[in-house]
């Protein structure tokens, strides 16, 4: 069946996501440290800082597991946590936790695309209308690479989070395209791969770096190395709707 409309994950599909969220997290520390020294002591190293920030966020994702799907929310509420338990008030712990998470989602979004992307969404935008769904909480329109998308769809903004079927049919519905015309792009063997086929969309896997398929899990319908692959694929196959 030829498609409507492709949907694309974010995180390590389009992007290798360790390497921002490692450079945001050094620039919240800094900033917390040059800031906030009631929370960071003079002299702390940064790994330490980083460490403190992190286990923070465990906790609360432990005791807040319904809001899983918000990881604004969880790393927001974790600093303003840190910054109570080292003795702020509730104005000011409030107040730090939004300074310094606003430090960290700039850089978050200082995302470096993988070198094949840009050429492969320009390609793919000429064929079909693009969509993103991500369980992350990046922006693409704060990325170079938010002109390719008609609309980005994040667990956050829908409540709920993949691999929930619920995810891919609130982007299909609210493009107005039928489920079962889309292509579901990903990384994830499980949340993208399997959660598009749960909800009724034909699925690809993206496995960079020669990723391993989990066992036990039935295979993606189409399996590329990269975007590049993808491309090729579609022009040979013909896809577009109505072609």
């Amino acid at each position: 069946m030829p498609y409507s409309a492709l949907c694309l994950d974010l995180d390590d599909t389009l992007w290798p996501v360790a390497p921002a969220i490692i450079s945001a997290e050094k620039l919240t520390a800094a900033f917390l440290a040059r800031e906030f020294p009631a929370v960071v002591p003079a002299g702390q190293a940064a790994a330490a800082t980083i460490a403190e920030m992190r286990r923070w966020r465990e906790q609360v994702a432990a005791l807040h597991t319904s809001r899983a799907y918000d990881l604004t929310w969880l790393r927001t509420e974790a600093l303003r946590c840190q910054a109570l338990a080292a003795g702020l008030d509730e104005t000011a712990a409030t107040g730090m936790a939004a300074a310094a998470f606003e430090v960290f989602f700039a850089e978050r979004h200082a995302v470096d695309p993988y070198p094949e992307v840009h050429g492969a969404l320009e390609r793919l935008a000429r064929r079909f209308p693009l969509y993103v769904l991500s369980n992350g909480n990046a922006d693409p329109a704060r990325t170079s690479l938010g002109q390719y998308f008609r609309a980005a769809y994040s667990a956050r903004g829908l409540g709920v989070a993949k691999p929930d079927p619920r995810a891919f049919q609130a982007v299909a519905e609210s493009a107005g395209i039928p489920v079962n015309r889309w292509l579901y792009v990903g990384d994830d063997p499980h949340a993208d791969v399997f959660g598009a086929r749960s909800a009724g969309m034909a699925t690809a896997w993206v496995h960079r770096h020669e990723k391993q398929w989990p066992e036990g899990l039935e295979r993606a319908d189409h399996e590329f190395a990269d975007l590049a692959g993808l491309v090729e694929w579609v022009d040979s196959a013909d896809l577009a709707s109505g072609r």
